[in-house]
């Protein structure tokens, strides 16, 4: 299946409409929000309430939001991407305060964030380790949430047959993307960290380690973690994790998040 790498066709989906290539971005991610979600119970809530969520994160760090929501107890006081795992309160991480002017009940929030994410705070980002939220006066703690997930990988180290498959699926969908966002410092990244992988393969040295590379969501081709069979120190210089020795890349043992949680970090304080 093609899949156009261009950013203006998902976001015509979800609504938001931007100049193309306005600015250079990373990857694409969304949430789903409802009561049910947030920590600590919201009261008074409406059946039905929940919304949808579209994000951006560009290549300055800030992230983008486009969340259509409806069923809230009042209008929006504040809105937030916060860190936490699922079930689990936690920090501000950027916040959306310029983008609530005129909302009510139900509407569309669509604006930047206030404060861009470091590296690390991207790599949980990827990870599943921040949500999004809205607060009303009635639950100024927030009253419904939604967990942030990277929007599904053209190409999986996860499904991957074979290392040259998985890289031939690279290849093919990086064909697809702009010339111009070829160049960006994430999709060359993505090169680097392709031609070091080793997924789908199925056997391992016993000296080697299986190393968990960071996310690389560029363009959104691949939204797992790879997996590299390298020496330890390689893997260290790589920015990886180790998920052991003698492990091999198929089924990939980086799959599913962090081993050990290497990339979900402490949340922010508020």
């Amino acid at each position: 299946m093609q899949m156009s790498r261009r950013i203006v066709a998902p976001l015509l989906a979800i609504g938001l409409v931007v100049p193309p290539l306005a600015r250079a971005h990373i990857a694409e991610l969304e949430a789903t929000l409802d009561t049910a979600q947030e920590v600590p119970a919201p009261v008074n809530t409406n059946p039905g309430a929940g919304g949808t969520g579209g994000f951006v994160l560009e290549d300055d760090g800030t992230v983008e939001a486009m969340v259509t929501y409806q069923g809230l107890t009042g209008a929006p006081v504040a809105a937030h991407i916060h860190q936490g795992l699922p079930g689990v309160p936690g920090g501000i991480i950027t916040g959306y305060g310029s983008s609530l002017a005129g909302l009510g009940t139900a509407g569309t929030l669509a604006g930047t964030g206030d404060t861009a994410l470091s590296e690390a705070q991207q790599q949980t980002l990827f990870a599943g380790g921040m949500y999004f939220n809205i607060h009303t006066p009635t639950n100024p703690g927030g009253e419904m949430r939604g967990q942030i997930r990277l929007k599904p990988g053209v190409c999986s180290c996860e499904t991957a047959g074979s290392p040259g498959e998985f890289k031939q699926c690279v290849r093919r969908a990086l064909k697809g993307v702009e010339k111009s966002e070829r160049a960006e410092e994430s999709v060359k990244t993505l090169r680097r960290r392709v031609a070091k992988s080793a997924c789908g393969k199925t056997k391992a040295p016993k000296k080697l380690v299986a190393c968990c590379l960071p996310f690389t969501p560029a363009q959104n081709i691949v939204t797992d973690r790879m997996c590299a069979t390298v020496k330890a120190k390689q893997c260290d210089k790589l920015g990886g994790t180790s998920a052991g020795t003698g492990i091999a890349c198929a089924s990939n043992p980086c799959a599913g998040g962090s081993p050990s949680g290497a990339f979900i970090e402490g949340p922010a304080a508020n």
